[in-house]
């Protein structure tokens, strides 16, 4: 059975919140903040970033939150 990792940026507390109290029954579902560090300007480009998924980083820009399915 699939999982589904929510990740709700650092700036919507009150989703997070929402969210972790919906899902805390559902042992398939797992709700985090976004713990990835933005720096301005980024830092430099050093090999394999197994959380660099320029897809998530769009939907938690546009909707505060992504969904990822789990195998």
């Amino acid at each position: 059975m699939a999982r589904y990792l929510f990740i709700v940026s650092r700036e919507d507390r009150a989703l997070y919140e929402v969210l972790a109290r919906r899902f805390a029954d559902d042992p398939n579902a797992e709700v985090i903040l976004d713990r990835r560090v933005r720096t301005d300007p980024p830092a430099p480009y050093s090999g394999p970033e197994r959380r660099m998924r320029p897809e998530i980083n769009n939907e938690i820009q546009q909707r505060a939150y992504a969904i990822v399915i789990l195998p």
